[in-house]
């Protein structure tokens, strides 16, 4: 994954220190909004200095019970692949980010260079509905050929699945501040923020409109 950090790369690809490769891609580790050919474009995120701390009234809300679980655990060991389901009461659109034990943050499913590889309807190629979970890695899914293991740093990170009624595939949101790692606080921060957030509609792409989201979070402890 990234956190602590999670190295991501394709079944059977090498994956290189600090560039995941990917089908002979190499993608850098940034947060920049990733403008994907038929993918709606988003708003960069609000600067996380102008936020403030999350209060009682912003925790992260989950309306559609978007559920995400660590396998085979949430003890983890250095070296050890991970695994991960999410599953949902109601259809959306899934990503999947990591925070590791350093707050640093990073969108793991979909990932660019699978969004990028993938044919067909891309704005649809995230959807999850209920009864079908997702599970990753998976070699029938385009979006999740890919496996993870537990790097560095150790401590405890947290993987968020993040649930969008409209359709949408990469989400620009800030490291998490240091004094919020490995705990709820920090899903409560990234809520903060991700609900100001727009994205641009399918049929007006030149048109953004407010998000919907659903937040589910789990704590791992990488040792």
């Amino acid at each position: 994954m990234s956190s602590a950090r999670f190295r991501a790369s394709l079944m059977l690809a090498a994956c290189l220190a600090g560039t995941l490769v990917m089908g002979g891609l190499a993608l850098a580790e940034d947060r920049s909004v990733k403008v994907i050919e038929g993918v709606p474009e988003l708003v960069p995120a609000p600067d996380p200095a102008q936020q403030p701390d999350p209060t009682p009234t912003e925790k992260a809300q989950n309306p559609a019970g978007v559920a995400v679980e660590v396998l085979p655990g949430l003890e983890l060991k250095l070296g050890s692949r991970i695994a991960f389901r999410v599953t949902t009461q109601k259809p959306g659109y899934l990503l999947l980010v990591d925070v590791d034990a350093a707050g640093k943050l990073s969108q793991i499913y979909p990932n660019v260079v699978s969004l990028a590889q993938s044919k067909g309807d891309i704005a649809q190629a995230n959807l999850i509905k209920p009864g079908k979970p997702i599970s990753i890695p998976d070699v029938t899914n385009p979006l999740a050929r890919f496996e993870f293991v537990a790097e560095a740093p150790v401590g405890t990170g947290t993987v968020v699945a993040i649930l969008s009624t409209r359709p949408v595939q990469v989400i620009d949101l800030p490291d998490v501040p240091a004094k919020f790692t490995g705990q709820q606080t920090a899903v409560d921060y990234l809520y903060a923020i991700a609900r100001n957030l727009k994205i641009a509609s399918v049929e007006a792409p030149d048109q953004f409109l407010p998000g919907e989201w659903s937040f589910d979070a789990k704590l791992y402890h990488i040792q």
